[in-house]
């Protein structure tokens, strides 16, 4: 896809410099193209001083702006180029005046014309300053226009690459983050059913059931960019209640979600990370409590919300640097939904609440 684009952009380029060359060559020559009868010498020297500027244009972008003013940043040799390609345009036009013998062939032409009494758009004469200045005011004006669609091109070129590249960062940067939560989901995981094991043997097999549903959610559905509402509250669902097997009647578990939804597309295990810090921080074997988790939808927005019991005998704070799941959920959320998210984290003496609102919609304006 890449490779496609870059020819594209390239056969545009040899479209556009044809054309515009074309219309150079309109504008130059329509005022001649009527009455103007001199020799066709004056066409000879038309053509090799054409010739002369095109070779002057990509002179200029192909050889001295890339390895003068961008390679190296040699700005006076380039300038110094720049006058000397001047100085040689130059010559060479007045050279040319003199090896065709165009001054005589014009006064030539025009003293028949005069003689037949033709009308005619009479040009500068040969020889005069205007036309002297003429071949050094046009290559200025060449390599001016040389200059800025070169500098332009290079520009959008560089652009390009570093979008490219922070598109591959950005993308290395989440498969390591993904990374990071899938092992610390599943040592969490394991450790709840080895602890199962040891209590009710059906259970720990119903468990291992349940575990292996979200395994293959976790290695196929997450490998893409996103993934179906559906899936993911099915996935949640999954995971609370394995989690449920092993809590006692002490802890109360609610997961409330509408009956219909839009199943719009979102990030795999966006969410997960926020249940997991309820159970991992809100269940007690000696004290009550009670989790809340529930998801909302309004259009294309998401609310999610979990809240569970502050206990007596805390846990570690999510906001230390061991709450992995938390602190990489955060930074995926930046990079995967930039001004389309709002994460709330709030605490009061008996609970602790996160409230995340998601614009699934890439196309919505922050």
């Amino acid at each position: 896809m890449a490779n496609t684009s870059v020819q594209q952009r390239r056969y545009l380029q040899i479209l556009a410099h044809l054309l515009g060359w074309a219309l150079l060559v309109f504008i130059t020559t329509m005022p001649f193209t009527d009455d103007f009868t001199i020799s066709n010498y004056f066409w000879v020297k038309y053509i090799l001083q054409l010739s002369l500027l095109v070779c002057t244009f990509y002179f200029n972008s192909n050889v001295l702006i890339p390895n003068l003013l961008f390679s190296h940043k040699k700005t006076v040799q380039y300038v110094l180029s720049v006058v000397a390609c001047v100085v040689a345009v130059s010559f060479i036009n007045y050279r040319l005046d003199d090896l065709l013998g165009l001054e005589k062939l014009v006064e030539q032409a025009f003293d028949q014309i005069k003689k037949l009494q033709l009308p005619i758009k009479h040009p500068l004469p040969i020889g005069s300053w205007p036309s002297r200045v003429f071949p050094v005011v046009s290559s200025l004006v060449i390599l001016g226009f040389s200059t800025s669609i070169t500098v332009i091109n290079k520009w959008y070129e560089d652009a390009e690459v570093q979008k490219e590249l922070e598109k591959e960062k950005i993308s290395s940067e989440l498969s390591f983050l993904k990374t990071q939560i899938n092992p610390h989901f599943f040592f969490n995981t394991l450790n709840n059913i080895y602890a199962l094991t040891l209590i009710d043997g059906e259970q720990a097999r119903e468990a291992i059931h349940k575990l292996s549903r979200l395994m293959r959610y976790v290695l196929y559905d997450t490998q893409h960019e996103s993934t179906s509402l559906s899936k993911e509250i099915d996935f949640m669902k999954d995971y609370v209640q394995l989690m449920k097997l092993r809590l006692s009647s002490s802890v109360e578990v609610n997961f409330s979600y509408p009956a219909h939804y839009r199943d719009v597309s979102i990030a795999p295990m966006i969410l997960l990370p926020f249940v997991e810090n309820t159970f991992k921080h809100g269940v007690s074997n000696i004290e009550k409590s009670q989790i809340e988790i529930s998801l909302e939808q309004t259009n294309d927005t998401v609310v999610f919300r979990t809240e569970n019991n502050l206990l007596t005998q805390k846990s570690t704070s999510v906001e230390e640097p061991n709450g992995i799941g938390l602190t990489n959920t955060r930074r995926r959320l930046d990079l995967l939904y930039p001004m389309r998210h709002r994460l709330e984290v709030s605490e009061d003496e008996k609970k602790y609440r996160v409230r995340l609102e998601i614009n699934t919609n890439p196309q919505s304006n922050p």
